[in-house]
């Protein structure tokens, strides 16, 4: 059996995905992931649409409905679909070697810029693109991002 010359995925390979559109949907993703945990932690917390058409969260009591049984059924579906896209996260973040998570980490949770990552993690431009390229890549298969990536 051959062994891999290298713990990332090639330029070669990368370039055949749209690393652009996989990075927004990150991006997109870790915040929808966010919204969920604190609308999971939180009974009293919801979402309301403002008149300009701005998501703002609000806290206090959900207006009752009449029909309990279908409001159960609604909510509880919801629940479970919102803690299933909370799983997948840490699924796919452990698909990721050691430094592509700190770079992952680094660029789509603590947003730091290029030059403080490079700093920090003490390696050279060319490899931090070549890192990040294969975490995005890597993380967005995993969760299925190439099959969107077309309505994204």
């Amino acid at each position: 059996m051959r062994k891999r010359s290298s713990e990332f995925m090639t330029d070669y390979v990368t370039n055949q995905f749209p690393i652009v559109k996989f990075k927004e949907m990150i991006f997109a993703y870790l915040n929808i992931v966010e919204l969920f945990q604190v609308m999971l932690n939180d009974k009293d917390y919801y979402i309301r649409i403002t008149p300009t058409y701005e998501l703002r969260t609000s806290s206090g009591k959900l207006p009752t409905n009449s029909k309990i049984e279908s409001f159960v059924i609604k909510k509880y579906d919801n629940k479970v679909k919102m803690e299933d896209c909370v799983l997948q996260y840490p699924m796919a973040f452990n698909e990721l070697n050691e430094e592509e998570r700190q770079v992952f980490l680094k660029t789509f949770v603590e947003r730091k810029k290029d030059i403080e990552i490079i700093e920090e993690l003490r390696i050279h431009s060319v490899k931090l693109n070549t890192i990040r390229k294969s975490a995005i890549v890597r993380f967005s298969i995993k969760l299925g991002f190439d099959k969107y990536v077309k309505n994204f």
